[in-house]
């Protein structure tokens, strides 16, 4: 990619497309009609957009017709805008399928239940009982609690 010959400045999104209006408006734009695009939420901030846009070089103001027109730099930055292509969309890193080699036999040994707490690995039941009985931590000797002796 080369370097632009002017360096452009930055805009919002808003004011791209505010300047990209004005581009195809050839006669300018007044300030009533830039509020009546309803680009901003409120009424004062095309002002200000259109203000500070014509502080950075952009646009110029004609007294006395009373409108915005774009000048010569705001073609050259909606020409650049426009033949500058989107980045291209992630797609994500495609890896190869991989095979784990080792030497010796596979047991099976972490895909058994764990033999810590009953039931630990199992998907339908409840870790805390053993043998379908509610059974409480460190006192397997007792009876549960709220059963009857």
């Amino acid at each position: 990619m080369t370097k632009p010959k002017n360096k452009f400045p930055r805009l919002g999104p808003i004011q791209i497309r505010l300047l990209k209006i004005l581009h195809e408006r050839p006669d300018g734009m007044t300030m009533e009609d830039a509020g009546r695009l309803g680009l901003f939420d409120d009424y004062r901030q095309h002002a200000s957009a259109l203000t500070g846009m014509h502080a950075k070089g952009l646009l110029k103001w004609l007294k006395a017709k009373r409108v915005w027109q774009i000048n010569q730099f705001g073609r050259a930055m909606v020409n650049a805008l426009e033949i500058s292509e989107p980045p291209p969309k992630y797609e994500g890193v495609i890896t190869p399928p991989r095979r784990v080699m080792f030497k010796g036999t596979y047991d099976g040994a972490e895909l058994r239940t764990q033999q810590a707490r009953p039931g630990g690995n199992a998907p339908y039941t409840i870790p805390s009982l053993m043998g379908g009985r509610h059974v409480m931590r460190g006192v397997e000797g007792r009876a549960p609690a709220g059963a009857s002796a």
